[in-house]
């Protein structure tokens, strides 16, 4: 009997949890912060939704600087284009 009822518990409760955001919608968010805000926003923003990186205040601040000095060089921000997407399984994804 307690088989049975834990069974129906665990069924009837069973939601399921993503930890993250796909990375479509990180990676509109960066472009959008990138274009309307700053490259610093940006960068936080996107280190953010990884922890490690996120503590990590000196690599932040380096890659922010770095994107900072370099964007002048490049010109303005227009707009985005896949240039490549590799998935593994539904949880891990290059692009």
């Amino acid at each position: 009997m307690k088989k049975i009822l834990l069974f129906l518990i665990t069924t009837i409760f069973n939601v399921n949890a993503f930890s993250q955001k796909s990375p479509d919608i990180l990676i509109d968010q960066f472009a959008t912060n990138l274009a309307e805000v700053s490259a610093d926003t940006a960068v936080t923003q996107l280190f953010s939704t990884n922890q490690w990186m996120f503590r990590n205040l000196n690599a932040t601040d380096q890659v922010s600087r770095q994107l900072s000095n370099t964007l002048p060089l490049i010109g303005n921000f227009i707009g985005k284009e896949l240039i490549t997407k590799k998935t593994s399984r539904y949880k891990f994804s290059f692009i």
